[in-house]
């Protein structure tokens, strides 16, 4: 009789439902705004198509060599969404000093994060490396189960 999966596998396989959706939904926004001109843009791009690969190869072959390479990819994910953030922001903030150097405090804050690069959307890319880190832990888990 085939035993019936786990709460953490029930978990992790509920997971990578939205992981792959939002991945793909962040790839096709990406394409559609051009976010691919400089070297620089298509970091996530790559990143997004590796994370949407190596999810995809996981729910269909759940092997511990493969977790790694999840583990690995959904990790640069939220480093990149996090070191985005920052390049957004300063390119904000470079705009907001050109158009008027005496804008300071919370003022130049503000408008820099409100500027025509929207400063927060690379967090999307973090949020997706954070729920792949969780779906990879959960895996880990159900691999250290399994092996007591």
């Amino acid at each position: 009789m085939p035993q019936a999966p786990s709460r953490l596998g029930v978990v992790r396989r509920l997971l990578a439902v939205p992981l792959m959706v939002g991945t793909t939904g962040l790839i096709a926004e990406l394409l559609l705004i051009g976010h691919i001109d400089t070297r620089w843009q298509r970091v996530p791009l790559v990143l997004l198509v590796a994370a949407l690969a190596v999810v995809a190869l996981h729910v269909v072959r759940p092997r511990r060599a493969v977790r790694r390479l999840l583990q690995a990819v959904m990790l640069a994910c939220l480093s990149s969404g996090t070191i985005g953030i920052g390049l957004h922001y300063s390119a904000n903030e470079r705009e907001v000093m050109v158009a008027d150097p005496r804008v300071e405090g919370w003022e130049r804050v503000t408008r820099s994060a409100r500027g025509t690069m929207p400063a927060l959307a690379p967090g999307s890319l973090s949020l997706l490396g954070l729920v792949g880190l969780i779906y990879g832990w959960a895996a880990a888990e159900e691999e250290r189960l399994a092996d007591a």
